[in-house]
């Protein structure tokens, strides 16, 4: 299987990854998310058969945080009923967002052929590794996308380029504890991913994060809970 790696500048002046264990209130996390991070690639290009494996994650702005209030509903729509009365179920709840974030990720684009036309259901689907490694460099040189990227929530735009060296990595140390979803059926539940110089880097196993597929015992989501190097406590899910 070909292989294509990049560094890509992943930045905005908003940003939230939002925690889950927090049930009411968005509350983000200190760093994007590996998760979060495909989000921003499938946007610029998606294909069944394209899988990114992100290997390294770099901060390149300092950890700045806002307060905001927004309005927000508190009923799900229904496939019974499917319309929502805004006014009536309209809600205001904070927002614990990043601003002025910057990331340098390194990624590398794969592509599965054979997946793609099962998943595609055309068997005689006619693609390959240099044409969509060609259609990601070309859109990411010229600033377009599949549809446009965002970090963590729709408003919040994300600007998707090719590194351009002109930032470094942060001087910060911290702690991630990635924790998979329990009811998956992966091996291993719990990564822990230590932040040292503004980097963090997955391993062969985490950095596999699907692009058109999902892997049968990949996990369904992420909870990433940060620590700072000087405190002494662990941070515990559980």
């Amino acid at each position: 299987m070909n292989t294509n790696t990049y560094r890509v500048k992943i930045q905005g002046p908003l940003a939230c990854f939002t925690n889950p264990i927090f049930k009411v209130e968005r509350i983000s996390y200190n760093v994007i998310t590996p998760s979060a991070v495909r989000g921003c690639l499938d946007a610029v290009l998606w294909h069944p058969g394209v899988t990114w494996h992100v290997s390294r994650v770099e901060i390149h702005a300092p950890i700045k945080k806002i307060q905001l209030m927004r309005n927000e509903v508190k009923d799900v729509a229904l496939k019974e009923r499917p319309h929502i009365d805004i006014t009536a179920s309209r809600t205001q709840r904070h927002m614990l967002a990043l601003r002025d974030v910057c990331y340098v990720v390194e990624v590398a684009l794969r592509y599965d052929h054979d997946l793609g036309c099962r998943l595609s259901g055309r068997a005689d689907y006619r693609g390959s590794h240099g044409k969509f490694a060609e259609m990601f460099e070309r859109r990411l040189a010229a600033g377009q996308h599949f549809h446009h990227p965002y970090l963590g929530c729709r408003e919040f735009a994300a600007d998707v380029r090719f590194d351009d060296k002109t930032t470094t990595a942060t001087d910060l140390d911290f702690t991630e504890l990635m924790v998979y979803d329990p009811a998956s059926d992966a091996e291993r539940e719990v990564f822990i991913a230590d932040v040292r110089g503004g980097v963090y880097e997955i391993d062969g196993r985490f950095a596999l994060v699907g692009g058109g597929c999902q892997l049968p015992d990949f996990p369904r989501f992420l909870v990433v809970l940060a620590r700072t190097s000087s405190s002494d406590s662990t941070s515990s899910m559980r």
